[in-house]
């Protein structure tokens, strides 16, 4: 015996076991199985036909007995009709005796096999037995049906978003096409973005993706305009370049005014060791000056950064008035340089009596 033959006749014990029977059927007792497909190639089919004619029916249908007497074709529905085009009396078929969903699922997985389903057909077919209930999770679903928890996942994406307006995304509208739409979040938007697909030739498939993303990356005011007021993209595409421009522009102008000068931080520092020097070596009233140097030190490095642009004139002139209460003239009159400032503070300790109360006393006016 032929390892062959014993293939076949382990098949054939297996078959026996789970209630299958090859019989002829009478053509009349044949009739469509709920979820058959229709003809969608006419050639393939012609050829199939042709073959029939000429070898036999080599690959029974597989059909379920209804209860009322007749059977279903739940696997070969295409044979079936070809031999009806051959005006059979009756047809060789495996009646196989199994539960109605056992044979949806078992129709649902040979059609997807042979890509005989529209993209309509198919997310009807795998949405009713997901929800059927009797599949806890989207992956046991693909296990019985041969694809990925992913495809099964895609697929009933696709549904969801078909089921909002099934008159504009009809069979022309593939699930592929549906996916594409996926940078943009508004379901309304994409049927938009479908519908102009459906209604204009000149609008490839290859299109729907790179235009829902560039349509994404707009306002939703140009996207309206676009989708539902009839603006032209090149427009749109302008008036984005535009705004994304004067965007950077504000951003680097809002960056310039808030982030200190890496530059003037060292002459920032070498201010501070000059003001430590000078606390710790002075005496009497000059040192009740202190108080005073540091506002009139700030004040000479907040004019610094209004020269540097990293602050705006008015922030400084609020800050002086507000923070300071120093004569911001006086910090005018230096045009931003730190040394003839200081110097002038020194000349001017050093020849009168200070009349500024002392640092303890300004902090205890302050608070």
């Amino acid at each position: 015996m032929t390892e062959k033959k014993k293939e076949l006749e382990e098949v054939t014990k297996d078959l026996d076991a789970i209630g299958n029977k090859i019989q002829m059927i009478p053509i009349g007792k044949l009739r469509k199985f709920q979820w058959a497909t229709g003809i969608r190639n006419q050639d393939v089919f012609d050829a199939l036909k042709e073959n029939i004619k000429a070898q036999g029916m080599n690959n029974p249908p597989v059909v379920l007995e209804t209860e009322d007497g007749f059977y279903e074709p739940f696997i070969g529905d295409h044979r079936v009709q070809a031999a009806r085009d051959l005006c059979w009396k009756e047809v060789p078929c495996i009646v196989r005796n199994v539960p109605i969903d056992k044979a949806l699922e078992i129709c649902l997985g040979d059609n997807i096999n042979r890509a005989n389903y529209s993209s309509i057909e198919l997310e009807d077919r795998v949405g009713e037995l997901y929800e059927s209930g009797n599949y806890a999770t989207q992956v046991g679903l693909g296990i019985a049906i041969g694809l990925t928890s992913e495809r099964v996942g895609q697929i009933l994406k696709a549904r969801r978003i078909r089921a909002h307006d099934r008159e504009t995304l009809n069979e022309k509208i593939t699930t592929t096409n549906i996916l594409d739409t996926h940078p943009l979040n508004d379901i309304e938007d994409k049927i938009a973005v479908l519908k102009r697909f459906k209604d204009d030739d000149n609008f490839g498939g290859k299109q729907i993706k790179k235009y829902s993303k560039e349509l994404a990356n707009m306002t939703k005011g140009l996207r309206t305009k676009i989708l539902y007021e009839g603006m032209k993209i090149e427009e749109a595409r302008r008036l984005t370049q535009s705004t994304q421009t004067n965007a950077k522009i504000e951003k680097k102008t809002r960056k310039t005014k808030t982030q200190l000068n890496p530059n003037l931080l060292p002459e920032l520092y070498n201010t501070m060791i000059k003001l430590q020097d000078y606390v710790a070596l002075s005496e009497g009233s000059v040192r009740e000056n202190a108080f005073s140097y540091i506002k009139f030190c700030v004040g000479l490095q907040l004019e610094i950064l209004v020269k540097e642009n990293v602050m705006s004139q008015e922030e400084f002139e609020t800050f002086v008035n507000e923070k300071l209460d120093i004569d911001i003239n006086l910090l005018h009159k230096f045009d931003g340089t730190m040394d003839k400032g200081v110097n002038y503070f020194f000349d001017n300790t050093s020849q009168q009596q200070p009349k500024e109360p002392r640092v303890e006393e300004q902090i205890d006016k302050k608070v």
